[in-house]
């Protein structure tokens, strides 16, 4: 607890003693109860503590309104000091919601900062909000329970705590709103804000509504047409270009109001008009105010007045925001005391839409002066408003001009290529590169007319369009590094163009020859416009402080494609470097998911076969399945020598390039069909081809991947599929192919198990100079990747529930040494003495004397091709460490190599269970056995075998084990006929069973009986001669076993092998193998067998018949 002692500063709330005074409402409004975990009928049951008697505050799920909790009012935050706001929740089901936001103003907007829809559910979480505010505020938690009818559903919160940054002011209320600082004026809602007809729902029009809960009693009409607003998240709006992807808080799980042609029900009433209808206002003050964010294309919004049954419309607006909300706050005219407030809009066009958000009705007796911009607002130089962030974005949104003047906008990484490259440097190669063109040029019919190019049509900017496809151009930046002030990443904008079968990427690389970072990528599409792109730039974990260098790639793959760019802008925090790149890199890591409009997500997250992006983005760079039609699915070249992997299909190549890729694709079989295929453009003596994925965050233990490939031509070469684990230089070989094999696609499964750091994976091939065939790849899969899901409890005694996760698992999976919860609560308590994965040695398990050879130890491929693991199981890389048997020279058919497990207790009624991993691949795999012995000197009861190729996978094997007295487990792994027949083990566990602390007795031979004397009969028979036994007659010696009966009672045969023996039933007819004194160097070399044609296992073809000669 040493951590909490210097927190005598901070303001805390842990609800013990009430609401303490960092809560405004010292009664709780409906909803909200203080309780603690033995008081509910509903999770949770203790704090996040643990402690079932501590307090928190819960909100149950009959309440379907949302419900706030408030914190007193603070100061302006300042650089000094940080405002930071910890806090635990916890919430049961995905049907509750939890905000946490800002408000300034009192009924004012609340400024999301946080929520809980992408947490974990039915486990406490810990939460950090920092708070940066130029005004005093309120920090507002809101809570609600959608569509709810589970009793157990419930939102709770805990321990809120302060900051010393945050200070709290002497004032009870927030201003009624932004107000100079020689006048502030509160805001009463009561009695002057503004009030409605409806009592409890005329409140919520008082407030800012952002339609986060409900439609607070705004109502939506359709017209004839049946066009009408609907609530709903902003991303799940129709995908249109102009669509903006949150709503006006920036919440990408946020709400706003929207109508748009895909509610119209036919196109022929596109031009119908949908109504948002207030109730009646009784406006109160000198003046009432209007207050709105919209956003809208190919459409024209109006807000009317109802007043005595007259309708005036007092503001109109048809121009496209450009994907941006805008604020709008509208004068409603003076004497006027009651109104209706009506908002109509019309969709023009199947592009078309309109969205509203964050609706305010306020009203203060003080009329305030031309408010000033706020510090996320620009001044124009006429004094109005425009969002910081249209500023110098090469495109007038103020009237007079002013956010893109040379004042405002002299920005030394700003290039609109009037006067050429501005410091940026177009790479040379042979078959492409940039072009500058005149706007009112018409240099290509696939270019736009001049009218069609926005500004542009009156300078210059940069074009490739080549007849010879496909083509790559590239331009590189000035070396640039972020600025040691900056808190933000760094963000490129530019203007770009793109048509079909076009493909701009966007790179980071920190070495001239080093791996290159993708950090966005944007495809082309059949109806291009000039279309403005923002990414955020994000650096590699430990690289913040490098020079970088950043390299737009066009690529064109038909002869028609083409791509235009211009006003590139970096924005002020990154700054041009005064150091050149360094030849090679520091560590080669990947780290982002792209997103195609804007920025990356970092890679401690990486794409972990969910969705991630919250709108949806990495549904293109992250997908388990890949067939490569509509895009590259976030795999890209990461080196661009001229030797490169391409995105295309044969119909879009020209008939230079058309010989190198195959005729169809795998998916559809056509020539239509798409692929990645190896393009080389240009020769030198050393060419890399590396084809890399995304980043992936982790894989679950059952992960396979599998895809298509096809690898033709007298020179096409080897290739390969790598595994780069992050925070690694070392790169693990998953699967190899050497040479020709032929005009079709092959399939390869590779197993990729349980990987727990975030990794990539990239195709590789080299081309010493020459390179004549046909590589590609297509339908690439991944199964089974995803961790169990969270689960509210675990049904059973013979399940698990993961203590963080919250995912249940078979108690088979406790401490077998791989991290099945994901979150390793499986493999804690558990006993060392039982547990071997080989990573320091062989633990307590020890080679057995009494076999042929022994096992080794290894790490990465082994030295044969075609067999053995390339990698162990416990890592899942070239890393880790397993044992495997060498089946090469000295070893022969059927030498053994034995391993002995550590001496184990009897087990008790239920028995214990041995738990491993196995590997057999190749084509001269024989047999793998467990046997279990409790004499030191035998090898004991066979348990279970298995023969044969079991593919390149490691295998998961649990046997039951009982037994009344001590006793050991013995791995016996058997040599087949040839040398690619190397068997592999990994992590060996015990479960329920304990140690032994002795030994294992020795099976000793069973005295020799004491012989009876044969009584014979009389007889004179000679010591060369054989007595018949019932009358004592004498044959000779040589007579005897020589299948004739010599004897007349037989005698002189009946202790012989019989004449005919067809070994059936596995009898011997007392035929017999002499054994000598060596019996162990004997027993493996060339021992005679009973056995049958049914009985050949994998690996016997060649030493036994296939049928007997008696049946």
């Amino acid at each position: 607890m040493s951590d909490e002692k210097q927190c005598s500063s901070y303001e805390r709330c842990d609800f013990e003693d009430g609401l303490c005074s960092v809560i405004q409402d010292q009664s709780l409004r409906l909803g909200w109860t203080r309780r603690n975990g033995m008081t509910g009928p509903s999770p949770p049951f203790y704090d996040h503590n643990g402690d079932m008697l501590a307090h928190f505050l819960s909100l149950g799920p009959n309440v379907d309104s949302p419900s706030s909790l408030r914190s007193r009012v603070l100061l302006p935050t300042n650089n000094q000091h940080a405002c930071q706001i910890t806090f635990y929740h916890f919430v049961s089901q995905a049907n509750g919601k939890l905000t946490a936001g800002i408000q300034t103003t009192c009924g004012g907007p609340v400024r999301h900062l946080w929520q809980n829809t992408a947490g974990l559910q039915h486990q406490w979480e810990r939460n950090i909000i920092k708070i940066q505010s130029s005004q005093r505020f309120q920090v507002v938690f809101q809570g609600q329970m959608i569509s709810t009818l589970e009793r157990d559903e419930v939102i709770a919160i805990d321990d809120i705590s302060f900051s010393s940054g945050c200070l709290p002011a002497n004032d009870e209320n927030l201003p009624c709103q932004e107000a100079s600082n020689t006048e502030e004026t509160l805001c009463h809602p009561d009695a002057s804000l503004c009030r409605f007809n409806s009592t409890d729902g005329g409140l919520k029009l008082c407030q800012a509504c952002g339609f986060e809960f409900d439609m607070c009693n705004w109502v939506a009409e359709a017209s004839a047409g049946q066009s009408s607003w609907v609530r709903t998240k902003t991303r799940e709006i129709p995908i249109l270009e102009s669509t903006p992807q949150q709503d006006q808080s920036s919440d990408d799980e946020g709400y706003c109001i929207w109508v748009g042609a895909m509610h119209a029900s036919t196109l022929d009433h596109l031009n119908s008009r949908a109504y948002l209808n207030s109730s009646v206002c009784h406006c109160l003050g000198k003046s009432c105010h209007l207050q709105f964010y919209y956003s809208m294309e190919n459409s024209v919004l109006r807000v009317g007045l109802y007043h005595n049954k007259e309708e005036e419309i007092f503001w109109t607006y048809s121009t496209s925001t450009h994907r941006k909300w805008v604020k709008a706050d509208v004068l409603i005219p003076e004497g006027l005391k009651t109104f209706k407030i009506v908002f109509e809009g019309t969709i023009l066009n199947q592009e078309g839409f309109i969205g509203l958000d964050q609706l305010w009705v306020y009203a203060c007796s003080w009329v305030p002066s031309r408010k000033p911009c706020s510090a996320d607002e620009f001044t124009c130089a006429n004094g109005q408003c425009v969002v910081q962030e249209l500023v110098c974005d090469s495109q007038k949104d103020c009237p007079d001009g002013s956010d893109e003047g040379p004042a405002t906008c002299s920005n030394p990484l700003r290039c609109g290529f009037e006067s050429g490259f501005c410091g940026w440097e177009p790479f040379l190669t042979e078959d492409s590169h940039w072009e500058f063109v005149e706007g009112s040029t018409r240099v290509d019919h696939h270019l736009p007319d001049a009218e069609d190019t926005t500004s542009r049509h009156h300078g210059s900017f940069l074009y490739l369009g080549v007849h010879q496809s496909p083509a790559v151009a590239k331009l590189g930046s000035p070396v640039l590094t972020k600025s040691r002030t900056a808190s933000t990443p760094c963000q490129l904008q530019f203007w770009h163009r793109l048509s079909q079968h076009s493909r701009l990427s966007v790179f980071t690389r920190t070495a001239w020859d080093g791996d290159l970072q993708k950090q966005g990528e944007l495809i082309g599409v059949s109806e291009p416009q000039w279309r403005q792109a923002k990414m955020d730039l994000f650096v590699r974990t430990g690289e913040s402080t490098l020079p970088f260098q950043l390299i737009l790639e066009a690529a064109v793959v038909s002869s028609n494609a083409t791509v235009a760019l211009d006003d590139i802008s970096i924005s002020q925090e990154c700054e041009i470097s005064y150091k050149t790149l360094p030849a090679t890199s520091i560590e080669s890591k990947a780290g982002f998911v792209p997103h195609e409009d804007a920025g990356s997500l970092l890679s401690s997250k990486g794409c972990a076969f969910t969705s991630d992006c919250l709108d949806g983005a990495d549904g293109v760079s992250c997908v388990s399945e890949c067939d490569f039609e509509a895009n590259s699915c976030g795999w890209f070249e990461a080196t661009s020598d001229g030797f490169d992997w391409t995105w295309s299909s044969r119909s879009n190549l020209s008939a230079n390039f058309e010989h190198q890729a195959p005729l169809q694709d795998h998916t559809h079989n056509t020539s239509e069909g798409h692929f990645m295929f190896i393009l080389k453009n240009s020769n030198s003596l050393l060419q890399i081809a590396k084809l890399q994925s995304p980043t992936f965050s982790q894989t679950g233990p059952g992960c396979t991947l599998s895809f298509w490939f096809y690898n033709h031509g007298l020179s096409v070469g080897a290739a390969e599929l790598q595994l780069h684990m992050e925070k690694s230089n070392d790169s693990t070989v998953l699967w190899r192919v050497l040479y020709n094999q032929g005009k079709q696609w092959f399939q390869a499964v590779i197993h990729l198990g349980r990987l727990t750091q975030p990794f990539h994976l990239a195709f590789h091939k080299v081309s010493l100079g020459f390179y004549n065939g046909v590589s590609a790849i297509d339908d690439v899969r991944f199964e089974n990747c995803m961790l169990p899901p969270p689960s509210e409890s675990c049904k059973g005694a013979d399940h698990f529930w993961c203590l963080y996760s919250k995912t249940c698992i078979k108690k088979l999976q406790l401490c077998d040494l791989v991290d099945d919860c994901g979150d390793y609560t499986d493999e804690i308590d558990c006993e060392p003495e039982l547990q071997c994965n080989f990573e320091k040695g062989i633990c307590n398990w020890e080679q057995d004397a009494e076999d042929d050879f022994d096992w080794t130890r290894n790490q990465g491929p082994t030295p044969t091709l075609n067999t053995g693991p390339m990698k162990d199981n416990t890592l899942g890389t070239a890393r880790g460490h397993y044992l495997y048997i060498e089946s090469s020279e000295p070893q022969v058919f059927q030498h053994t190599a034995a391993l002995l497990s550590p001496v184990l207790n009897a087990t008790d009624a239920e028995g214990c269970t041995f738990r491993f991993y196995y590997h057999m691949f190749g084509k001269h795999i024989y047999r793998l056995a467990i046997y279990k012995r409790v004499w030191n000197n035998t090898k004991g009861q066979l348990l279970w075998e298995t023969f044969g190729d079991q593919g390149n996978i490691w295998i998961r094997k649990h046997l039951p084990i009982s037994s009344q007295q001590p006793f050991q487990i013995s791995v016996v792994a058997s040599v087949g006929d040839g040398f690619t027949g190397d068997i592999a083990i990994d992590d060996l566990s015990f479960m329920d069973c304990t140690l032994y602390p002795g030994n294992l007795p020795v099976d000793l031979p069973a005295p020799p009986e004491t012989s009876v004397p044969v009584t014979l009969p009389p007889h004179n028979c000679t010591d060369n001669e054989f007595v018949c036994r019932s009358n004592g007659q004498c044959v000779a010696s040589i007579q005897k076993c020589d299948f004739r009966y010599d004897c007349s009672d037989k005698s002189d045969e009946s202790y012989c092998a019989m004449e005919v023996c067809s070994f059936e039933n596995g009898s011997l007819c007392k035929w017999y193998q002499p054994i000598s004194g060596n019996l162990i160097q004997d027993s493996n070399t060339f021992r005679w067998g009973v056995g049958n044609g049914t009985s050949i296992h994998h690996g016997e073809e060649n030493h036994r018949p296939s049928v007997d000669h008696t049946t």
